[in-house]
């Protein structure tokens, strides 16, 4: 609400104009049986009043209009779009993806021998500074593992890093300069943190489901716009882990995933609109059409796997035998086009859990 430009212009006229005339008020006064009115002044506090009285009519409009759940939809998904665009503005390229055993490769002692930073607070992490946390590891020649992304809510005496070597900086002076590069806050934004705009998105699916108001078509219209933004972030260039400096490595980061997308974006829709045949097939629409953007091969996995999670939720959910088969048809779709796509037939279907383990650092 306050974000909005619309409402920040009805809000300025309104003080402005409250402002200007206590002041020109200030100036009406008597002397010697002579009262003395600014008539510049009193006309132009009559012209901004006239103008408060037109943007009330506006404002009246506007919040009309901007409450509906289309439009909320639509501000979300343009927020997510952006944060996109900001956090992974690469489209998809050549270059071999991440390997995730060249850290044990390398550095084969990194754990044993690895200082664990515990967090000094509660609250979401909203932020990291990477440019200065790779300074840092430069200067001191460190490796520096971060363990939790922003939008992660940590615990006091979580560990949020480790740093190999030890000993090369003292450990105090390692706890607090690494959680002073560390934003935290009671809420998520979206300045590091796509999965908070796509869990606004789904939020309002949920709700829009609930019995109490059963809205299907405000679900189907969020479904629509998941959908395109699982299409956008599957042609980005995800960066990778490892983060070097002069052939070095310095930083591995905790990196935002596609199947890490989709697991915010369709499980809690899956759950909550298993009974109603209308969302879960368009659900499944939305997956064929989703398969249609992803290239690499576990974008794919996960594409198919959350189609068979959705047709056996389906199968639970829907009594009528019409609507069974007709999201049975869907889920083909999403099968004949991953076959399409270069697909390896055979694949295990079921998805992981892209959840690490929290990792707590005992007292000592």
């Amino acid at each position: 609400f306050m974000r909005d430009r619309g409402n920040q212009v009805v809000l300025g006229t309104f003080v402005s104009t409250f402002v200007y005339c206590i002041l020109v008020l200030r100036t009406i006064r008597g002397f010697n049986d002579t009262t003395v009115v600014p008539a510049a002044s009193v006309a132009v506090g009559i012209l901004l009043s006239i103008l408060s009285l037109g943007v009330l009519i506006y404002f009246i409009h506007h919040v009309a209009f901007s409450i509906q759940a289309p439009n909320i939809i639509r501000s979300v998904w343009t927020d997510l779009r952006e944060a996109i665009d900001e956090l992974f503005p690469e489209t998809l390229g050549e270059g071999p993806e991440a390997d995730e055993s060249w850290l044990e490769k390398q550095i084969p002692d990194f754990d044993a021998d690895a200082v664990r930073i515990p967090a000094r607070r509660d609250g979401y992490l909203r932020a990291v500074d990477e440019s200065e946390l790779m300074e840092y590891a430069v200067k001191h020649d460190l490796v520096i593992d971060l363990r939790r992304r922003p939008g992660q809510y940590i615990t006091d005496r979580m560990v949020i890093a480790r740093v190999h070597p030890a000993g090369r900086v003292e450990r105090e002076e390692l706890i607090r300069e690494i959680n002073g590069m560390l934003v935290y806050g009671s809420q998520r934004t979206l300045s590091q943190d796509v999965e908070f705009a796509v869990r606004q998105m789904v939020e309002v699916a949920v709700r829009a489901l609930s019995p109490g108001i059963n809205d299907p078509d405000t679900a189907m219209t969020s479904i629509d716009h998941l959908g395109s933004a699982l299409c956008m972030f599957a042609n980005r260039r995800i960066p990778g882990r490892y983060r070097h400096r002069d052939r070095k490595l310095r930083v591995i980061a905790k990196v935002f995933t596609f199947p890490g997308m989709a697991d915010a974006a369709l499980h809690q829709i899956r759950q909550y609109g298993q009974s109603s045949p209308a969302v879960m097939i368009h659900l499944l629409q939305m997956l064929s059409v989703v398969a249609g953007c992803v290239v690499r091969e576990g974008d794919q996995a996960a594409i198919r796997g959350h189609a068979r999670l959705c047709l056996r939720a389906a199968e639970r959910g829907i009594d009528d035998d019409s609507d069974l088969a007709e999201a049975r048809e869907r889920y083909g779709w999403v099968i004949n086009t991953l076959e399409r796509r270069g697909r390896t037939p055979g694949v295990e279907e079921e998805l992981v859990d892209h959840d690490d383990s929290l990792e707590v650092e005992k007292p000592e």
